[in-house]
């Protein structure tokens, strides 16, 4: 356990839920208090040092420091459940590990090392591309990329080889998550879904690493923005990850998806996640429920309201995108 975790933080108000989510532990933590009413990227922008420190060593706290957990699945929700206004985090842990078989055993690591084969970080296939070709910006204490498997996700790691977030000093915590909102501003990137932190089994990857995960559609308006040579290199690495086994890829088993829940904020009208929400905006799904305003100008709203509270992450001098 880290010395950062073994001692309660200063007092913080947050609320914390206990509950079973697919026959899985599940622990809720609201969002912080301050910042209830705001999105998840305004928090991580607007909110002074100490509130934003506050928070995290608060969740880490009681995670690691009281519960004393290694191993667990964190996931921030942009949207944390149907018909809330308000982001908050979920931790997956319990005997779900018990089906995890940890971090690959790499020789390198695709995070420390520029010259790392994709190959070696994923662990199949033979490809020329490296890890360097996958990194698109590089900040003071973290450097950002494109997904190894090509999905629609952004990866944030620190620089320094770290495997746990309670590891990270201050300095590089508050730069993580503040850097995890400068990356979407970088690409035009109006939200995101869910960010996710795995630890212990729940790693493939024996370095820290933040899943930034964004809905498909605007992926791909995000990828056409890229220049040709970026835009490039992703289509090569599309065509490498499709020669993968199917297990290799990160895109789960084969079975059945279950379809999301209808969103009942769509039926009315009122949604205000357009493209980035969590559930259903399906019109079959809606029985006969009719959205009167329309998909594109509810996905404009969300925009609009997005960018409007991160207009003021400008990008210092030394964090220019890797590729302009």
């Amino acid at each position: 356990m880290s010395e950062s975790t073994a001692e309660a933080p200063e007092s913080i108000s947050i609320d914390v839920r206990d509950y079973t989510e697919r026959g899985q532990p599940t622990i809720e933590f609201s969002a912080h208090k301050d910042y209830d009413k705001k999105s998840f990227l305004q928090f991580v922008s607007e909110a002074p040092s100490e509130q934003l420190l506050a928070y995290f060593r608060a969740v880490l706290y009681e995670l690691e420091g009281k519960r004393k957990l290694e191993e667990y699945h964190l996931k921030v929700f942009a949207q944390l459940r149907r018909g809330s206004e308000g982001w908050g985090i979920k931790v997956f842990h319990g005997e779900a590990s018990n089906d995890k078989d940890g971090p690959l055993d790499a020789q390198q690591c695709m995070s420390c090392e520029m010259d790392c084969p994709l190959s070696v970080g994923v662990g199949a296939g033979d490809t020329s591309l490296c890890s360097k070709d996958t990194l698109i910006q590089v900040f003071e204490h973290h450097n950002a990329w494109i997904d190894a498997k090509a999905r629609p996700l952004l990866v944030l790691t620190p620089k320094r080889h770290v495997r746990r977030l309670a590891d990270l000093s201050d300095v590089e915590l508050e730069a993580f998550w503040r850097n995890a909102g400068e990356l979407l501003t970088a690409n035009n990137l109006p939200g995101f879904t869910s960010a996710i932190l795995n630890h212990g089994k729940f790693q493939n990857h024996a370095h820290l690493h933040l899943k930034i995960r964004i809905h498909p559609d605007i992926f791909s308006e995000c990828v056409g923005s890229w220049c040709e040579e970026r835009r490039a290199t992703y289509q090569r690495l599309k065509r490498w990850v499709a020669s993968l086994p199917y297990e290799k890829r990160g895109i789960g088993p084969m079975r059945k998806r279950q379809a999301p829940e209808p969103c009942r904020n769509f039926s009315r009208g009122q949604c205000r996640y357009g493209s980035n929400c969590r559930f259903s905006h399906d019109s079959h799904q809606m029985r006969g429920r009719t959205n009167t305003k329309g998909d594109e100008n509810i996905r404009g709203l969300n925009v609009l309201e997005t960018l409007e509270g991160s207009k003021q992450m400008a990008l210092v001098t030394q964090n220019k995108p890797v590729c302009e």
